[in-house]
């Protein structure tokens, strides 16, 4: 008897006990476990096993307790199309679609050229972000009463008639009761985003407004955004952050120097504005490679030309100058040379300087309009322009 039990009834056990702890280990990972996992699955080659680490990506995200990073979110799918497009045949495709999903979530999200390298697939990334670009944009459909509530659309805050490009999105609600919920969707149409609150929400609450800078939106962001730990708090964001609700002409507390009517600032901030509200504007976008590799080659291109006009301009038109001062002691051909040499000095001279102030021009607009129905793409055997319309 003691045989047949360990022969037969106890690996059945066993398995029935692995189908049950199984969808629990799995749920134990994040998505930032997911997206490093595979990360060093990719160093190593191996693009099956990094398949296999962001299976699960999706449900992570909708699932995570706290407000998603976008740009993790993103990474994460991106890293899913580079190893399915390195698989080839039909994965390829696959990995395209992957590329397009993450698009959407980012849409200014950068190719990792330190992991995933500079050849064929990052152009065709860039096409696919002229192509998600393209598309129409749909209003997110958040309500204009939400309480104390807070509506995230792929980690980023929204309002009433916000609106993102077309495709699959992560949209998470922060409720009264401080838990996230968080659905897939499409927003055609939009969820009740209310709804998604299993306690419901109290939308008569008036949260005070953070203050708002009517200038920090006019200067360009350099760097790279920190990221928050996926399933903790995000992080703080103008407009983004956590605000106290406050009751409309409410009293005070005791204690507290505010006076009735008045919105309290929220613990930990200065007027009312949270201390990370200067590191990130809402919608603000840093520069990139590309757009630093523009300013860099246009402030080299005018550093030249003003190193030509010293060097070459000035001696050339003054030798002219004093040749045709002497007539009778220079010949008809040596004039024509100076000239033509001095000629050619202010020609150099006048391209590279206007050669240069359009690159950085170019730079520093691209910059300042990374959300431009028209924006400029360069990459490794490809230059031209993508834009919606």
């Amino acid at each position: 008897m003691s045989r047949v039990l360990s022969r037969r009834i106890l690996p059945r056990l066993a398995l029935s006990a692995g189908f049950v702890a199984g969808p629990t280990a799995a749920w134990g990972a994040t998505l930032d476990d997911a997206v490093s996992s595979a990360r060093a699955a990719l160093q190593d080659g191996n693009e099956k096993r990094a398949v296999a680490e962001l299976r699960d990506a999706e449900a992570l995200a909708a699932a995570a307790p706290g407000i998603v990073h976008q740009a993790r979110l993103g990474e994460a799918l991106l890293l899913r199309g580079a190893a399915l497009h390195r698989r080839g045949g039909r994965s390829a495709a696959r990995g395209m679609d992957a590329w397009r999903a993450a698009l959407v979530v980012a849409p200014d999200l950068e190719w990792d050229t330190g992991l995933l390298g500079e050849g064929d697939d990052w152009s065709l990334f860039l096409a696919l972000r002229g192509e998600v670009s393209s598309r129409q944009r749909v209003d997110v459909g958040v309500p204009a009463a939400t309480g104390a509530a807070t509506v995230h659309v792929d980690g980023v805050q929204m309002h009433a008639g916000d609106k993102v490009v077309s495709g699959n999105h992560l949209g998470q609600i922060t409720c009264d009761d401080g838990t996230v919920h968080g659905i897939w969707t499409t927003l055609m149409p939009p969820p009740d985003w209310l709804a998604l609150c299993p306690g419901g929400v109290d939308t008569t609450v008036v949260v005070a407004a953070p203050a708002e800078d009517d200038w920090g939106d006019m200067a360009p962001a350099f760097g790279t955004p920190v990221a928050a730990v996926d399933g903790g708090s995000p992080e703080p964001d103008a407009g983004d952050g956590p605000t106290e609700p406050v009751a409309a002409d409410g009293p005070a507390e005791p204690g507290s120097s505010a006076e009735p009517g008045v919105p309290t600032p929220a613990p930990g901030s200065a007027n009312g504005s949270s201390a990370g509200s200067a590191a990130s504007a809402r919608g603000r976008a840093p520069f990139t490679t590309p757009q630093m590799a523009l300013l860099g080659a246009g402030s080299a291109l005018m550093a030249g030309g003003t190193v030509l006009y010293f060097t070459a301009v000035v001696p050339s038109v003054d030798a002219a100058v004093a040749a045709a001062a002497d007539p009778a002691g220079i010949s008809r051909q040596a004039a024509d040379d100076l000239t033509a040499k001095a000629r050619r000095s202010q020609g150099l001279t006048l391209a590279s300087l206007g050669g240069g102030a359009a690159l950085a021009a170019g730079g520093l607009a691209w910059g300042l309009l990374l959300d431009a129905p028209v924006r400029p793409m360069i990459a490794p055997g490809h230059l031209g322009l993508h834009g919606r319309f």
